[in-house]
């Protein structure tokens, strides 16, 4: 199991009390790509949030194009080395 996929969505309760300033979560599974769980994808769709999901390095680039652009983008990223 990739670091990611054991990811809870209830590990996103300080995120989700911003629920309605963000559109998208930018979430770094780690250094190679791994695929979500579903409940994690699910629980962030009932909360209208868009998930995009990606090797961490990929995803730090991402937030910063999306932050740079002005939209409502939050991240999570699981450390590499």
């Amino acid at each position: 199991m990739g670091a990611g996929q054991g990811f809870d969505p209830a590990d996103l309760d300080d995120i989700l009390q911003y629920k309605n300033e963000i559109d998208i979560l930018v979430f770094g599974c780690g250094a190679r790509f791994v695929l979500p769980n579903t409940a994690l994808h699910a629980f962030l769709g009932r909360n209208a949030i868009a998930l995009e999901w990606m090797a961490t390095g990929a995803a730090c680039r991402t937030y910063n194009i999306l932050a740079i652009e002005g939209r409502r983008v939050a991240g999570v990223f699981i450390a590499v080395e």
